[in-house]
C-alpha cells in the first residue's frame, strides 16, 4: 500500500498546486460571483477524480493486477474521494472569506485534511481486503519508489512552501502589514538610470545628434539626479509596496532555485556547497539592504527567508530518510542508459 499511497500524495500534489490556475482560485474564491464558485469547484474536483482514477490505474499496473474486476470498487472511492475534496474546498473558502486573517491556519489544515484522507481510504482499501497483490517483480521497483518521493519533495518545496511563506508573512506582519515601502537610494539609483538609459537610446536614435547635444542633455540631467539624491533623506516618500518590486516573480524564482539548490545538496550530502551558497546570499541580502532605512522591509525578507530555509531543511531531512540515493540512481541509469 506504500506505493499507492505515494500515488495518491503525487497525484495531490499535482492537482492541487500545479494544474490550478490563478483564475481557477479566484473563482473558487468567490471573486467572479457564486455560480463560477460552484462551477470551478466541482471542475477542480473532477480533475481530482481523474487524477486518482489514473494512480489506481498505475498502482493496478505495478501490481500485476487487472483493474477491470475492481472497477466497481475502483469508481465508488474515486468518487467519495472527490466528493470529500469538494467539501473541504467548499469550506476552507467559506471559513477564509469569513475569516480572511487566518487564511495561514485553514491552509495548513484543508492539506492536512486532504492527506488524511488519502490515507484513510488506504486503510479502507486494505481493509477489506480489496485488491491486494503480489508485488511484480521488477529490478528497479524501489529505484522508481525513491524517485517518486524525491518528486514530491521537490514539488512540496516549490509551489506548497512559497504559498506557505506568503501566508505566514501575512499572518506575522499583519499588525505592521506593509502595504507601502519608503522610497530610498537604492530605489530611486534605480529609477534613474532606467531614466538615463531611455534618454541616451533617443539620443543615439536621432540622426541629428551632436557632442554639443549630448554633453548638455548629460550634463542637466546630473545636475537634476544630484538634487533628487540630496533631497531624498529630508523627506518620507512612500509607494504602494506592489510598486516597489517588479511583476516579473524574478524573487519568487530565485526561491524556487534556492530550495531545489539546497534540497539537491541535501540529499547528496554537499553541506559544504550549502554553506557556501547561503554565503553568497548573505553577501547579495547585505548589499541590497545596506543602504535601506526601511526596517519594516528589511524584517520582512529575513523573516521570509528563514521561514523558506527551515521549511527547505525540514523536508529534505525528511525526504532523505525515506530514500536510498544508490537505489535511485540505478533506476535513472536504467532509464537513460538506452538513450546513450
Amino acid at each position: 500500500m506504500f506505493y499507492l499511497a505515494l500515488l495518491l500524495i503525487l497525484s495531490h500534489l499535482i492537482v492541487d498546486f500545479y494544474t490550478q490556475s490563478k483564475s481557477m482560485v479566484e473563482r473558487k474564491s468567490g471573486l467572479r460571483g457564486k455560480k463560477a464558485a460552484v462551477v470551478a469547484h466541482v471542475v477542480h474536483a473532477g480533475e481530482h477524480y481523474l487524477a486518482f482514477l489514473l494512480s489506481l490505474t498505475i498502482w493496478f499496473y505495478l501490481m500485476g493486477g487487472n483493474i477491470f474486476i475492481f472497477a466497481y470498487p475502483v469508481l465508488y472511492t474515486g468518487t467519495a474521494y472527490a466528493f470529500i475534496h469538494l467539501v473541504i474546498d467548499g469550506m476552507k473558502e467559506k471559513l477564509k472569506n469569513k475569516y480572511p486573517k487566518r487564511d495561514l491556519l485553514f491552509f495548513v489544515s484543508d492539506q492536512i485534511i486532504h492527506f488524511s484522507t488519502i490515507i484513510l481510504l488506504i486503510v479502507f482499501i486494505q481493509s477489506f481486503e480489496i485488491m491486494k497483490f503480489n508485488l511484480i517483480k521488477h529490478d528497479h521497483i524501489k529505484g522508481m519508489a525513491n524517485f517518486a518521493i524525491v518528486v514530491c519533495g521537490l514539488l512540496i518545496l516549490l509551489r506548497p512552501v512559497s504559498l506557505f511563506v506568503e501566508k505566514f508573512l501575512n499572518m506575522a506582519m499583519a499588525e505592521t502589514k506593509i502595504t507601502h515601502i519608503k522610497v530610498t537610494k537604492s530605489h530611486i539609483s534605480r529609477m534613474l538610470e532606467d531614466n538615463l538609459k531611455e534618454k541616451l537610446n533617443t539620443l543615439m536614435d536621432s540622426a541629428s545628434c551632436a557632442p554639443s547635444d549630448a554633453n548638455t542633455a548629460f550634463t542637466d540631467y546630473r545636475k537634476r539626479a544630484e538634487i533628487i539624491v540630496m533631497e531624498i533623506p529630508k523627506v518620507d516618500i512612500n509607494i504602494e509596496s506592489k510598486m516597489a518590486f517588479s511583476s516579473n516573480k524574478g524573487g519568487q524564482w530565485i526561491g524556487f532555485v534556492e530550495r531545489v539548490m539546497i534540497f539537491t545538496f541535501f540529499i547528496y550530502g554537499q553541506f559544504t556547497a550549502i554553506a557556501a551558497m547561503m554565503a553568497i546570499k548573505t553577501a547579495f541580502r547585505f548589499n541590497d539592504l545596506k543602504d535601506d532605512n526601511d526596517s519594516h522591509r528589511s524584517e520582512y525578507i529575513m523573516l521570509g527567508t528563514f521561514v523558506s530555509l527551515f521549511m527547505t531543511f525540514l523536508i529534505s531531512l525528511i525526504i532523505k530518510h525515506y530514500i536510498s540515493v544508490n537505489e535511485m540512481v540505478k533506476f535513472l541509469d536504467s532509464v537513460i542508459k538506452p538513450f546513450m
